[in-house]
């Protein structure tokens, strides 16, 4: 069996979280990718990589790197949350050939504070703030499909779906798969074995 293994920007330290830390430039990210073995790549935050089709294009194909997918976190609790990284990213994606878009909730300041212990601390979504989530993220979906792009949803530490029950009542609510992170799992209070046993048939 052929088996292709994909990584990520992040792994080089470059992150979604503004301010996160100092970025390579992107071209040596992808060389060092490679040499590592790797034959795909996630985008990374918008605009680490060229956002002008043709010159990521090249640059990806000179290298044999597929383009995978996108980390898009958005603030999904809010009132018509901006899906504008979504039509942004989708773009690019879409003219790269990918397949998958990754959405997740934005890290909320009060939600680090608790990270790994979210449970116990109270400090959880209520049920109209779930249905704000609900609506944007089945209409961030919605957005991505027209660039024929399937949602996937990465839970996330710091964020407001980071325990099991979280990402349950989530995949219930909406009609997004699940980019199951296995150490995201553990931190958040589960066992991604048992995840798989639950929620597999929406694991993407």
């Amino acid at each position: 069996m052929n088996i292709k293994a994909a990584n990520a920007p992040v792994s080089w330290g470059v992150m979604e979280v503004k301010g996160w830390g100092p970025q390579m430039p992107y071209t040596s990210f992808l060389d060092e990718l490679v040499s590592a073995g790797y034959a795909g790549s996630e985008l990374g935050p918008y605009g680490f990589m060229a956002t002008e089709p043709e010159e990521l294009g090249r640059e990806l194909r000179r290298r044999r790197v597929d383009l995978i997918s996108a980390f898009v976190p958005l603030r999904l609790k809010e009132d018509g949350a901006d899906l504008e990284p979504v039509r942004q990213v989708g773009k690019l994606l879409q003219a790269m050939g990918a397949a998958h878009i990754v959405l997740a909730d934005a890290m909320w300041e009060e939600r680090e504070a608790v990270a790994g212990r979210a449970e116990e601390s109270g400090i959880a979504l209520s049920d109209d703030d779930w249905q704000r989530v609900q609506a944007n993220l089945t209409e961030a979906a919605e957005l991505a499909r027209r660039y024929g792009l399937r949602s996937v949803f990465h839970h996330h530490a710091g964020t407001y779906i980071e325990t099991p029950a979280e990402v349950e009542r989530l995949l219930e609510l909406t009609p997004v798969g699940l980019c199951l992170d296995t150490g995201h799992y553990v931190y958040g209070g589960g066992d991604p074995v048992e995840a798989v046993r639950r929620f597999g048939d929406r694991v993407e």
